[in-house]
C-alpha cells in the first residue's frame, strides 16, 4: 500500500466476521508492519553475513555458556555446532593459558569492558591453534548484560611465516657478515701468499726457512679456500 503522500509501507490485514441483530458484520484491521518487516530484513542481512563471514563467532548467555556458533567455528575448531551449543568456551581450553589469565578476561567483561588479546586454544583433534581474539558484551534495553560475543581470528599461519621471515632475516644477516669477514679475510691472506712465494723465490730449496716457508704458503692457501666457502654461502 501507499500512503496519502505516496510512501510504500508493508500492512497487515486482520479480518473478524461477527453476527449483529442477525447480520453479518465484517470488521477488518489494518496494521502498518513496515518497522517489523524492516527489522527482520536486516536481521536476515545480519545473520547471512555472521554466516558467512571468515572469522569465528562465539556467543553466549550472561553465564557463559555457548548459544550460538557460526560455520566458521566448525571449520576452525572441529567442533559442529551441535556438539558446541550448551558448552562453555573451556570446551576450547588448552592448558597455554593459565587461571589468572581467564580470571582477568572474565572479570573485564563482566566489568562492562571489551576485552581484546591473543590466545592458544585446542581444536577438537588435540593440534592447538593461536588466534587474536575480541570479546564483548552484550545489553539489554535495561542495560543488563544479557550475552557476550567473541569474535576470534586464526594467526597460526601468520605467525608461522612470520617466524620463518625473520629467521630468513637473520641468515641474511649472517651471511651478509660472513661475506664482509671472508673479503677482509682474503684480502689479507692474498698478501700473505704473495709475500710467501715471494720469499720462496729468495731462499734456496736447501734452507731450512725454505721448508718453514712451504707451510706457511700451504696453510695460506688452504684459508683462502674456506674463505672461498664462506664467500659462496654469503652469495646464496
Amino acid at each position: 500500500l501507499e500512503t496519502l503522500d505516496g510512501r510504500p509501507i508493508a500492512v497487515e490485514f486482520v479480518s473478524n466476521v461477527y453476527l449483529v441483530d442477525h447480520s453479518r458484520v465484517i470488521q477488518c484491521n489494518i496494521r502498518d508492519i513496515t518497522q517489523r518487516k524492516w527489522a527482520d530484513a536486516e536481521r536476515k542481512r545480519l545473520m547471512a553475513a555472521i554466516e558467512q563471514v571468515g572469522e569465528v563467532i562465539i556467543m553466549t548467555d550472561a553465564l557463559g555458556v555457548i548459544q550460538f556458533v557460526n560455520p566458521a567455528f566448525e571449520r576452525a575448531t572441529g567442533y559442529s555446532r551441535t556438539e558446541a551449543v550448551g558448552q562453555n568456551p573451556r570446551l576450547l581450553k588448552s592448558g597455554e593459558q593459565e587461571e589468572p589469565f581467564y580470571r582477568d578476561l572474565w572479570r573485564t567483561i563482566t566489568g562492562g569492558g571489551v576485552w581484546a588479546g591473543r590466545m592458544v586454544n585446542r581444536r577438537k583433534d588435540g593440534t592447538r591453534c593461536t588466534e587474536e581474539a575480541t570479546i564483548s558484551p552484550v545489553r539489554d534495553p535495561s542495560g543488563r548484560i544479557v550475552n557476550f560475543v567473541s569474535v576470534q581470528r586464526d594467526i597460526t599461519e601468520h605467525l608461522r611465516l612470520t617466524a620463518r621471515f625473520q629467521q630468513a632475516q637473520k641468515m641474511e644477516a649472517v651471511g651478509r657478515l660472513a661475506g664482509g669477514v671472508a673479503h677482509d679475510y682474503n684480502n689479507m691472506l692474498s698478501v700473505i701468499v704473495g709475500y710467501t712465494e715471494l720469499a720462496l723465490r729468495k731462499v734456496g730449496p736447501s734452507e731450512p726457512l725454505h721448508a718453514d716457508l712451504k707451510e706457511m704458503l700451504k696453510a695460506a692457501q688452504r684459508s683462502t679456500e674456506i674463505t672461498r666457502q664462506l664467500l659462496a654461502y654469503a652469495r646464496k
